[in-house]
Order: C-alpha cells, then sequence, then structure tokens
C-alpha cells in the first residue's frame, strides 16, 4: 500500500506542527505496516486560493504517476480543490469546519464513497497504521477484479449500496461472508446466481436474498451481468470474503 501525503498550503498553515507530523508519519509507515511506503507533497511554497493547475502540474510532475498510490492524505484542501489529478481514494485532516466558504463546496459528506475524515493528531503510531487499511477496505469508490469491476454507490454505518458488473463468461469466487447479508437485484445484462445449493439464471428485475454465511456467486452470460448490491451488516468491509473456490487462483 502506498500513501500519498499532502503538506498544507503557506496559507493553510498556523504554525509547523502539521509539517513535522507529516515527516514523522511518512517516515514510520515503512516500519510499522510491512509492504507499505509513502511519499510527501509539498505544498508549503504555494497558496491554496491562489495555485492554478499549470502549478499543480508541474508540482506533482517528480512523483507521477499519481495513480500509483492507494490512498491520498490530505491536510489541505487543494487536492480536493483539483480532485481529478488525484487518486479517488481520500483521507482529510484538517479542521473542515473552519475551511473558508468558497472551498466548502469542493469537501464532499463524511459517508461519500472514496472519501474519508479523520483527526489524527491525537493517535500513536500504530493506530494510525491501523487507520490506511481499514479506510482502504471499507471507503473506496471503484475496483477492478478479474471477473470486472464493482464501484459504490452509497456508505453508511450499517448498510452499502454498490454496482457490479460482471463480464461474459467471467465468475465471482465462491464465497460466503461473516458479518453480512446481500440482496441482489439484476439491474442489466444476464448470467446466473448461486445462492445456496441452487443455481439461477439472472436476467433484469431477477432479485436474489443472500443470507449471512450463505455460499453464493454471480456468473456473466453472452451480455455481462450488472448487478445493484446491498449489502446490510456490522461490518462492511471489503476484507470480509471467504473464498471456497476461484477461477482466477486468489485465496
Amino acid at each position: 500500500m502506498k500513501i500519498l501525503f499532502v503538506s498544507p498550503c503557506a496559507d493553510e498553515m498556523r504554525d509547523g506542527s502539521a509539517m513535522l507530523l507529516i515527516r514523522k508519519l511518512a517516515g514510520m509507515i515503512p516500519e510499522c505496516r510491512k509492504g507499505c511506503s509513502s511519499e510527501i507533497l509539498d505544498l508549503s511554497s504555494v497558496t491554496a486560493g491562489k495555485v492554478s493547475l499549470d502549478e499543480m502540474l508541474k508540482i506533482t510532475e517528480g512523483i507521477k504517476p499519481l495513480s500509483q498510490f492507494d490512498i491520498v492524505h490530505a491536510f489541505s484542501i487543494v487536492p480536493f480543490v483539483f480532485r481529478g489529478l488525484f487518486p479517488r481514494l481520500m483521507i482529510s485532516s484538517f479542521d473542515v469546519e473552519t475551511v473558508d466558504d468558497k472551498f466548502s463546496p469542493f469537501i464532499p459528506e463524511n459517508d461519500e464513497p472514496g472519501y474519508a475524515r479523520h483527526d489524527i493528531s491525537s493517535l500513536d503510531a500504530t493506530a494510525v497504521c491501523e487507520l490506511y487499511p481499514e479506510v482502504y477496505n471499507n471507503r473506496k469508490e471503484f475496483d477492478e477484479r478479474p471477473w470486472g469491476w464493482w464501484k459504490s454507490l452509497v456508505l453508511s454505518k450499517n448498510y452499502k449500496v454498490k454496482q457490479i458488473y460482471v463480464a461474459p463468461e467471467a465468475k465471482l469466487s465462491l464465497q460466503t461472508h461473516k458479518f453480512r447479508s446481500e440482496i441482489w437485484i439484476i439491474s442489466q445484462g444476464n448470467g446466473w446466481v448461486t445462492a445456496g445449493d441452487r443455481r439461477m439464471t439472472a436476467e433484469k428485475g431477477s432479485v436474489f436474498n443472500i443470507g449471512r454465511g450463505e455460499v453464493h456467486r454471480a456468473e456473466g452470460g453472452e451480455g455481462g451481468l450488472y448487478i445493484i448490491e446491498l449489502q446490510i451488516g456490522d461490518y462492511l468491509g471489503e476484507d470480509d470474503i471467504i473464498r471456497l473456490e476461484d477461477i482466477y487462483g486468489r485465496k
């Protein structure tokens, strides 16, 4: 997992504490979690209210491609203003309530997919290291899979709504979940759905109720299969998947 820390701009700094915290975090991430790395995008030389797109393109030139990062941890409003330049999974660690009114429209709601808000100033190193995989597993907006892709549409405490596309002749793993049940509504295409010991034809308008712990799978027909998935449970992370069989060799 790669984390990009974005420093405050000159007009967003009250003192040097934010930069000290960012440098400390960037240094401890590789030590805290195996396979994690980080870089810093230093915006301390520019003004948030005046920085242009051309300036941002020059500033980010040295760390491209930005798509290499799994999470952007922003201590500045700038990544939200230039959202198109940055990966979609972002954490803000600045005081949203004190942001200038002209920037407020750029700040997403806290339940929006691809976004999380965390004040980490009082967290220790272990807690911060645990934060990133938690955000990655719970707040991601979009992901490509060997069988197609999924997109998160709505995030809430106890439910999540996703759109899933299963490509022709592709299959999800045969799987179960410990913490959630699911309702699958077929919105487009055709294919098959396995639930328990039944393999059923799936077509537009079909609805499948999948209980917590029930074995299930979706398969794409010749037109592919589009599913609206409602997840209900106390934990809705992407790591709550127990794969029993997978044609792509995933565990």
